[in-house]
């Protein structure tokens, strides 16, 4: 319960780390982070925005470790958006469920794309300071080969559909942690809460209902509001 006012739903997906090899090339997680994130119309932005839920929105990869990562969507949500929170997170996976069913062929469009992006950012990046640029490029020594260690980073490959069903398949109720932080939430029971050892914050433990879990993995419909972002032309 923190002491500032503040609502949000993160939602974290166990993933492979960033450096696995099936994942060094291809990067689904850019795409998906794109997709999930969009504020277009039809997206996931706009159907909790015009309901009054949201306050913001964004997704990637929240922590990267040697063993595993966590690819993350975060939800700053309005009042009446942390009360219908069950509504928020049904979107969700509604919306994941949607890019999942989209054919392949429409998605390499929207890999493609962002490897464009990624592309033109890198041709047109500005000199940064020459401080950090040796520490980064130090670091990335340990990912690269030398030749690599300017581009690495920005590079993208093609667009692989097994890996991007694989990692798809990440974006489960069975992997997921959602953390709730609400202002407004009160300690009526002591048993009921924990007490974080370092910080003396309050805090609670529940696995998602089995039932709720079954609805999230196949959504029996999904919202009409929502549809993939078109492509951007100009790109």
């Amino acid at each position: 319960i923190p002491v500032q006012e503040t609502r949000s739903l993160k939602i974290h997906f166990a993933a492979p780390p960033l450096d696995d090899p099936k994942l060094k090339s291809s990067r689904p997680y850019r795409m998906l982070s794109h997709l999930l994130g969009h504020e277009s119309p039809g997206s996931l932005y706009e159907a909790l925005n015009e309901e009054g839920l949201l306050v913001g929105l964004s997704s990637g990869i929240g922590i990267d470790a040697s063993d595993f990562s966590l690819f993350s969507l975060t939800i700053s949500l309005t009042k009446k958006g942390m009360e219908q929170k069950d509504r928020v997170l049904d979107l969700v996976f509604q919306w994941i469920a949607l890019i999942a069913q989209t054919p392949h062929e429409v998605l390499e469009k929207y890999h493609d794309e962002i490897r464009q992006i990624s592309t033109t950012n890198f041709r047109f990046r500005e000199n940064g300071d020459p401080t950090d640029f040796s520490s980064t490029a130090a670091e990335l020594m340990f990912h690269h080969e030398p030749q690599d260690i300017l581009v690495g980073s920005s590079r993208t490959g093609d667009y692989d559909a097994q890996v991007f069903e694989a990692f798809m398949e990440r974006l489960t109720p069975q992997h997921v942690m959602i953390t709730e932080t609400n202002s407004d939430l009160k300690v009526e029971n002591e048993e009921d809460w924990k007490v974080e050892q370092w910080y003396g914050a309050k805090y609670q433990e529940t696995d998602i209902p089995q039932e709720l879990a079954q609805q999230w993995s196949s959504p029996p419909t999904i919202d009409s509001r929502l549809k993939l972002p078109a492509l951007n032309e100009y790109i």
